[in-house]
């Protein structure tokens, strides 16, 4: 009769709007989830470069420990350190322009490679020179972190 049939129209529309109503509900929260999750991954970012840095602070510390003391040391070489893993992993997730890719790449090899070569310098009583060499590490480790910083903090608008 019709006024089953209304009663069902009824019944259809108010659990179509209750249906709707917790879609509405499920996909804020899903969007928040989604903006949540890429905060968190800018934060992780964000982290690793800070590690990265204090791990080249270290490995510079190595080297100087080694000018100055005279002290066995093994410089890791620019694949095998935490920062290469993990920058080498995530580089293209980080949405960095290739040229400032490489640009990185270039300061990090000649941290560690530089290190090296100030070491073999300093041994060989090649005093300034060393001492010009650790210069430039120094450079390559700070203008290669701040570039990196930078366009990590420039992508996470993007």
């Amino acid at each position: 009769n019709s006024s089953d049939i209304l009663g069902i129209k009824d019944r259809f529309v108010k659990n179509t709007n209750l249906i709707q109503e917790a879609l509405e509900k499920f996909f804020e929260e899903l969007d928040y989830v989604i903006e949540s999750n890429k905060k968190i991954a800018y934060i992780t970012n964000e982290i690793n470069i800070a590690n990265g840095k204090v791990d080249h602070i270290f490995i510079k510390l190595l080297g100087y420990k080694k000018l100055l003391r005279n002290e066995d040391v093994s410089i890791p070489d620019e694949n095998s350190c935490r920062f290469a893993r993990w920058f080498n992993v995530t580089k293209d997730k980080l949405n960095i322009e290739p040229l400032i890719v490489s640009f990185i790449s270039k300061h990090h090899i000649n941290v560690h490679q530089g290190l090296k070569e100030t070491i073999r310098l300093w041994e060989e009583k090649k005093y300034e020179k060393a001492v010009n060499r650790i210069k430039d590490v120094e450079k390559s480790s700070s203008i290669a972190f701040e570039e990196l910083y930078k366009a990590a903090i420039e992508n996470r608008s993007k």
